[in-house]
């Protein structure tokens, strides 16, 4: 029976050092008649990391699992288990910390339970999809002063390349709770109890025109300002919608309403009569100043709706009421240039922006004669 050796602390530090001098335990070790694993025991020895057998390293692993779980349980004291909720909401806020296994299991809740209601799902192409959608429609909707609804909106959309239904617009439009405003219903003003005579109508209630300047439509409304009122006076064109002439007034004489707006319209069209204006019987359209003015146009024809017929001069109609509830009209404004102000903005997004149903869903500057 082989004899046990014993050494002495001053030589196993003697090997100890010389084995990290020369960097060769094997060698060391058949130098002094000793196994390598001598060497390497000392070594642990020297810098502190004593030797533990596997079983007492084992059972110190399983105390530590223990501890572990009751800090979780601990951690978790007071959430009912029937509460889901508070204890997946637990879980989320301490995975950090614990591994998300191992609260599933202490919690009582499988781990893929856990990751189907948290762990963030990848989006299908038809939702990422709705995403980008969502922007645009919010965008337009904003940049169209709320004015919108779903059907222009996907007009314009279509119009900047992207294929979508008006349905699939209208839908995302409700998710993101958008709705224009509603038109709403304005007293007709016209003063046709006057003595000069009228002239015949020669277009239908929606006139249609074959090319610019073959009818142009006026009328008149009037806007709440202050503690009085201001009269607004309008002519368009038929075939492309497009208010060619306007002017604001204080009164409803003739001079300040029709007569400024017709010499607006003529600059706006380089001079170019048309050949019918067709207009409601207002007193301004029917009095001798203005007939005076038409005259000088051979051949120009007056037309006029029938009495109490306001409705077939449906397109002057129609933008005012249009105009009224986009720039909220009912609830009046502070002075006349903020009025004039409004009516300049929107006259020139209505020519320019504003998506036609008539035409098409496009804007009335963009139709060519």
């Amino acid at each position: 029976m082989k004899k046990r050796r014993i050494f002495c602390p001053a030589f196993k530090e003697k090997v100890v050092e010389l084995s990290y001098r020369y960097n060769n335990v094997a060698k060391l070790a058949a130098i002094f008649d000793l196994d390598t694993s001598h060497i390497y025991k000392w070594r642990k020895i020297a810098t502190g990391e004593y030797y533990i057998p596997p079983a007492i390293r084992k059972l110190q692993k399983q105390i530590k699992q223990k501890e572990l779980e009751n800090e979780i349980l601990k951690a978790a004291f007071g959430i009912p288990k029937n509460d889901k909720n508070r204890l997946f909401e637990f879980i989320q806020t301490n995975k950090i910390l614990y591994s998300v296994k191992l609260m599933c299991r202490l919690l009582g809740f499988c781990e893929n339970t856990y990751y189907r209601r948290f762990k963030p799902r990848k989006l299908s192409k038809w939702e990422l999809e709705n995403v980008h959608y969502k922007e645009l429609i919010k965008e337009i909707f904003e940049e169209n002063k709320m004015a919108y609804g779903y059907k222009r909106i996907t007009a314009e959309l279509n119009r900047r390349g992207y294929g979508i239904t008006k349905n699939r617009v209208d839908r995302l439009m409700k998710v993101l709770g958008l709705r224009c405003r509603r038109k709403k219903k304005f007293k007709v003003t016209t003063n046709s109890k006057h003595s000069y005579r009228y002239s015949p109508n020669l277009v239908q209630r929606w006139a249609q025109a074959e090319k610019l300047n073959d009818i142009w439509v006026s009328d008149i409304t009037y806007f709440k300002v202050g503690r009085s009122w201001q009269y607004l006076t309008i002519i368009i064109d038929v075939k492309n919608r497009e208010v060619i002439g306007w002017s604001l007034s204080h009164t409803l004489y003739t001079n300040h309403t029709i007569i400024p707006a017709w010499r607006m319209a003529l600059v706006s069209r380089a001079y170019q009569r048309p050949k019918i204006f067709h207009t409601d019987r207002g007193v301004q359209y029917a009095s001798d100043i203005f007939r005076r003015v038409l005259r000088n146009c051979p051949t120009l024809q007056q037309s006029m709706s029938a009495k109490g017929a306001s409705w077939e001069n449906a397109i002057a109609e129609s933008f005012f009421k249009t105009l009224k509830y986009e720039i909220n009209g009912n609830q009046g404004f502070r002075d006349k240039a903020a009025l004039k102000i409004a009516v300049t903005e929107f006259v020139g997004w209505y020519n320019a922006v504003r998506l036609h149903a008539a035409l098409g869903y496009v804007a009335p500057g963009a139709v060519a004669a």
